[in-house]
């Protein structure tokens, strides 16, 4: 078959690079006695990245969930896209199995022939190229990535440094060692996705996961959330933690003429704690009214397409079948902020509510001149 683009991006992305010392591919071998757990592997949790002004490489890897990991990544050089991969690490056999599905090309298996804390080697000397492929942890926050093998008399060995950047959902602290206080995301939070992406849903985009009291919200242009400062220090919501995941529907706005707060329409996402940053589609089956020191603060209440509440589609059928739920919600929110700050006028169902983003989301429209 052809020559495997097994990190091929590598190969594209390192055409004309200055060759580096590589690594010199003899590496430790280490006998495993018993099944190795996709745990041994979480340290490559996260996104990498590599840019030297010409060529550019990002990988990134989810955590380990169900025995797995899952990641890609892409190449660009001269800011053109020049390939990606879709990669998973699983046990099998006692080892672990790096499995490549390359553009444009087959899929290949590469068992580990070592597993550690800082070095993760993976072989198939029946392969054309390559034949082996080394991640070595050489710092907190980066890895190189070493690529080896044999082309006719040629032992090409290429080395990749990467560095540890933010994904989306993930705040990196400060050089002072500080928790974050904002998160840039790949795309602008407020005009990049649509607000009603399917007749029935709308897009969410999280700010505040469930559980936790940090006050961040999407800020103007939209380009990051931020940890909203007060007095000069990040606010912290002095009550019991959010109950839900809170954010915002993009593309939408309750304009003060209009009886709202000028911003982005509230949505509250019921079901599992869910990372900041995260964009997803999501069931409006109600809507909460208040008002919020007189301003209109609608919140619309939705339900994940995954998960324990997934098979929700109207308010009544929450409130049937999850008893207290919606109580919950509404004290919390008409609490937080002290006694008498917000006022509810009850719930709205989930036609009311899909009548609240559709007219939050004209309101953007026209103000944008669509």
């Amino acid at each position: 078959m052809r020559a495997s683009r097994l990190l091929t991006t590598l190969l594209a992305v390192l055409t004309g690079l200055s060759a580096q010392a590589p690594l010199s591919g003899q590496v430790p071998t280490e006998a495993v006695a018993r099944p190795l757990s996709i745990e041994r592997a979480a340290w490559l949790t996260g996104c990498w990245r590599m840019d030297d002004g010409r060529h550019e490489m990002e990988e990134q890897w989810m955590e380990p969930a169900g025995g797995a990991m899952l990641g890609m990544n892409r190449s660009l050089r001269d800011g053109e896209f020049r390939g990606y991969e879709l990669l998973i690490l699983k046990p099998r056999d006692e080892r672990l199995v790096y499995e490549a599905h390359p553009s444009g090309q087959a899929p290949a298996e590469f068992a580990s022939s070592h597993v550690s804390d800082t070095l993760l080697v993976f072989e198939n000397p029946a392969h054309d190229f390559p034949q082996k492929l080394v991640y070595h942890r050489s710092g907190a926050d980066s890895v190189l990535v070493g690529v080896f093998g044999a082309v006719g008399d040629r032992q090409p060995a290429f080395e990749v440094p990467l560095e540890r950047i933010g994904c989306i959902g993930t705040a990196l602290p400060q050089p002072d060692g500080r928790a974050a206080l904002e998160l840039r995301g790949a795309a602008n939070f407020i005009t990049a996705y649509p607000a009603i992406p399917h007749e029935g849903m709308a897009t969410a985009v999280i700010e505040i996961p469930a559980g936790t009291n940090a006050k961040w919200e999407v800020e103007e242009p939209g380009s990051r959330i931020a940890w909203e400062i007060v007095d000069g220090s990040p606010r912290v919501v002095q009550y019991l933690a959010y109950p839900a995941n809170y954010g915002m529907i993009p593309r939408t706005r309750l304009p003060r003429e209009a009886g709202g707060d000028g911003d982005p329409l509230d949505v509250i996402v019921l079901g599992a704690a869910l990372p900041r940053g995260s964009v997803m589609y999501v069931r409006p089956v109600g809507v909460l009214r208040l008002l919020d020191d007189g301003e209109r603060d609608d919140k619309i209440v939705a339900v994940q397409t995954v998960g324990p509440l997934s098979e929700v589609t109207t308010f009544a059928a929450l409130e049937s079948g999850y008893p207290g739920l919606t109580d919950i919600v509404r004290i919390w929110f008409t609490s937080y902020k002290g006694p008498g700050r917000l006022e509810s006028s009850g719930y709205g169902d989930e036609e009311a509510a899909m009548a609240v983003v559709r007219e939050a989301s004209e309101m953007f429209e026209a103000a944008a001149g669509h």
